[in-house]
């Protein structure tokens, strides 16, 4: 650290609040309200939140968890994001049960686990409109189609071929939770 800017810094790991300048520096924010005994023996415990694309569906947590007995005990509530379902991929001592992570350890070393969201498979429909000589839009309901696709895939809908009809180009959509209609 530059000795320079040594006067321009506050120390604090005791204080409510700090004011302090620096042109390069970096700040650490420690979330959670348990406090954890510098005397007792610790296992850290990262959590990676991320879809099945590898890009992050929530911010990761790392936790530390005092030993308790012979064992260090880790359970978590996970973030619930509607649409897909929580897993662990791979080979791993902890498990997922009704939205909670859980694991039991013997030794501290630190453990990281990988939470992936998977897009659940649902249905949407396709509409097809047919226009009119009043040009308005009619929906002919013997032409609907329900088709199956993954939470945040693109629809696949496919135009039909209808004699004195040009079809036009059908707009894919984001396949939502609960269905989606194009």
């Amino acid at each position: 650290m530059d000795n320079n800017n040594a006067d321009k810094l506050t120390d604090v790991s005791s204080a409510k609040a700090a004011t302090f300048s620096a042109e390069h520096f970096s700040i650490y924010v420690v979330a959670g309200s348990e406090e954890v005994d510098p005397e007792a023996e610790t296992l850290t415990v990262k959590i990676n939140y991320l879809y099945e694309s590898g890009a992050i569906a929530e911010p990761s947590f790392t936790m530390v968890i005092e030993k308790t007995g012979d064992n260090y005990i880790v359970s978590k509530e996970i973030p619930v994001i509607k649409g897909y379902t929580p897993v662990i991929v791979g080979e791993s001592a902890f498990e997922i049960k009704d939205g909670i992570l859980t694991g039991t350890f013997t030794e501290n070393t630190p453990q990281t686990v990988d939470i992936v969201y998977q897009a659940n498979p649902t249905t949407y429909t396709v509409k097809h409109l047919f226009e009119n000589l009043k040009n308005e839009y009619i929906e002919d309901k013997n032409k609907e189609e329900t088709l199956e696709g993954k939470v945040g895939a693109l629809t696949e809908a496919k135009e039909k071929t209808v004699e004195g009809f040009t079809a036009q180009t059908i707009e894919q959509k984001e396949i939502e939770d609960g269905g989606t209609t194009v």
